[in-house]
């Protein structure tokens, strides 16, 4: 039998827990263990239940995104088309690790492992720091041979369509670029090449990225990193034959398919291609390129069904010397978007032609006539501005050089009524309704939001890009685009769910769900701590998202010494 005897020792009280049994029918003291004063054993009892400290680490956005990876089987196909590895982590793990890193925070290889120490992967996928370093992720990427991104995309896209059930038929095609901090004496990146930067990083060195969307949440089918100076036109055509082989080697017809893309790509070789190609298109034209259908009286636009504030004209022309459907299309919203724009711009040329004016009144520059010419032309250079402005200039040099200008409200007018609002698309589905043909090319739309989702900073990021090989490069373009599909995917399902969240608030959501640590004092002297791990409290959206994922199969697990031990 077990007591505490409270002992009187120079009149304080100890207490002892002792066990007594009977020892030749005696009963007796067996065992005696000292527990201190009452106040020792109180302060021991609160150590017990207060933790010697607390971690927190990023649970639900890692944890989903390495969840789809696995059901892409994203890493397992780097593995298997690259053959038998050395021992240790796989070329397929980092590849999947840098593709759920991007879709979650995306980092540098050098900073990867302040992400994996802070997310729930340091516990999923265990691996001593050295590991992680950056110079491990380079050699696992010097393994994959450019020839194998491919085939390793091809793999995955394949089972994401079977898994997912996505829908190919409609796919968007766009291209941009994104900058770099290569140096230009570097002559083992020819794919980054100054060029026409359309974040007007125009000092810096670019990579290109061709990208082929479903319509269905803009999930990415097929990419092609290219050179950054390389024109839109001459890389879709690259691209073409690259797609076509990849519908037909997931097992969708191209003759089903119809691709979209914008007015860059248009090109008499490009579209003989498409036809080639047996896949349908739509695409627009340049405005300015046909007035003839500018100039098309309003009465012969008509609405366009379900679609509010949209007319249409409706007719064939030769396009390339092929005969194509053309819809000439109004919207008030376009129209709408337009004029806020040319506010913009017209405030940004009255402020420039308004410093001339001020330079020019104070005589303190050094512009003869031609370069006040050349001034005004800079300001007038943005889309319309020279159509809209008229200006003189009177003088020579610099004691009688004046600038006079004024807004042009007849050619504003004009301009409102002949070509703002309006889109000229032209296609080879002749027999498709005026609003198929509208719809199909508002989803171009699709690629263009892809592309702002990889150039934010937050999720499925192409940059940065600290690589400075050309074979790198193509292996981190494979592992983003990856991301991409991942964090689409996770949008995808929560969208079908009924959810009503966007990309970014799907994956917030998820990373709002944590995992805490807590660490205790060992039961007994100098033995192993304890630990207990538990997930943070969710909303309503967090525990939806939590069972959808099913995010049950990486929570701490509970067993019989749980309260303790955790996992």
């Amino acid at each position: 039998m077990t007591a505490l005897v409270k002992k009187i020792k120079n009149g304080r009280a100890y207490w002892y827990a002792t066990e007594s049994a009977r020892v030749n029918g005696q009963p007796r003291v067996v065992r005696q263990r000292y527990l201190g004063t009452v106040e020792s054993i109180e302060a021991a009892f609160d150590a017990a239940y207060e933790p010697e400290s607390i971690d927190v680490v990023e649970f639900g956005a890692t944890a989903a995104m390495w969840a789809l990876a696995g059901r892409i089987n994203f890493g397992l196909w780097v593995d298997a088309l690259l053959g038998p590895q050395a021992t240790g982590l796989s070329v397929g793990t980092y590849l999947q690790a840098a593709a759920v890193n991007r879709a979650v925070k995306p980092t540098s290889k050098r900073g990867f492992v302040t992400y994996y120490n802070g997310s729930v992967l340091s516990r999923l996928l265990p691996a001593p720091p050295q590991a992680w370093a950056s110079q491990r992720f380079w050699d696992a990427m010097h393994r994959v041979d450019a020839s194998l991104v491919e085939a390793i995309e091809e793999a995955y896209v394949k089972c994401a369509m079977d898994e997912f059930g996505i829908d190919a038929e409609a796919l968007v095609y766009d291209g941009t670029n994104f900058h770099t901090y290569i140096s230009s004496t570097n002559g083992r990146a020819d794919i980054a090449q100054r060029g026409h930067a359309k974040n007007k990083r125009f000092d810096l060195r670019l990579v290109g990225l061709a990208l082929a969307c479903s319509t269905d949440h803009r999930i990415p089918l097929g990419h092609i990193a290219t050179a950054g100076n390389a024109p839109d036109a001459k890389v879709f055509a690259e691209s073409l034959p690259k797609l076509v082989a990849r519908l037909e080697a997931v097992g969708v017809d191209p003759a089903s398919v119809t691709v979209v893309f914008d007015k860059g790509n248009n090109s008499e070789p490009n579209l003989a291609a498409v036809n080639v190609a047996a896949i349908g298109f739509v695409g627009s034209l340049v405005p300015s390129q046909h007035r003839d259908l500018l100039a098309v009286p309003d009465e012969e636009y008509q609405a366009v069904e379900e679609l509010e504030g949209v007319v249409a004209h409706r007719c064939e022309r030769q396009i390339y010397g092929v005969t194509r459907s053309i819809v000439v299309t109004r919207s008030q919203s376009f129209l709408a978007k337009q004029l806020v724009g040319l506010a913009q711009t017209r405030g940004r040329v009255e402020v420039h032609l308004a410093e001339l004016d001020r330079l020019l009144a104070g005589g303190r520059h050094k512009m003869d006539r031609a370069k006040l010419e050349a001034r005004v032309a800079e300001a007038l250079a943005p889309r319309w501005m020279s159509r809209l402005y008229r200006y003189g200039i009177t003088g020579q040099g610099k004691e009688d050089l004046r600038l006079s200008w004024s807004f042009d409200e007849e050619a504003f007018a004009l301009l409102k009524s002949t070509e703002l609002g309006k889109r000229i698309i032209f296609t080879d589905r002749l027999g498709w309704s005026t609003k198929e043909i509208v719809v199909a090319y508002r989803s171009q739309w699709e690629a263009e939001a892809a592309f702002r989702q990889m150039k934010d900073h937050e999720h499925a990021a192409f940059r940065p890009i600290y690589h400075w090989t050309d074979q790198k490069i193509r292996v981190h373009a494979l592992y983003s685009v990856a991301s991409l599909m991942l964090v689409n995917l996770a949008w995808r399902e929560a969208d079908r769910a009924g959810m009503g969240l966007s990309p970014n608030e799907v994956m917030e959501a998820l990373a709002a769900i944590q995992e805490t640590t807590l660490i205790y004092p060992p039961a007994k002297g100098n033995g192993r701590p304890r630990i207990l791990r538990k997930l943070t409290r969710m909303d309503q959206t967090q525990q939806e998202l939590f069972e959808l994922f099913g995010l049950d199969t990486f929570s701490p697990r509970e067993g019989t010494t749980a309260k303790w031990s955790g996992i």
